[in-house]
């Protein structure tokens, strides 16, 4: 989070990816992907952007869903 807030986009993709990669099932690396999307989205109003945050949050739902149950 911290390269993320630093605005290293780059590097906070880069790590976001490595644990939604080992980690397939935390909802951790889904949600923080989620939000360097919405950043992106609030400053282009890239409808990508808000797909790729809608998708990674909703996984991010459901993989904490799926730890609850």
């Amino acid at each position: 989070m911290e390269t993320l807030y630093n605005f290293n986009f780059k590097s906070s993709e880069k790590i976001f990816d490595n644990i939604i990669k080992n980690y397939p099932n935390n909802p951790a690396g889904y949600y923080y992907q989620s939000i360097r999307h919405l950043w992106f989205y609030l400053d282009s109003k890239n409808e990508i952007d808000l797909i790729n945050f809608i998708s990674l949050t909703d996984s991010a739902i459901e993989k904490a869903d799926a730890i609850l149950k």
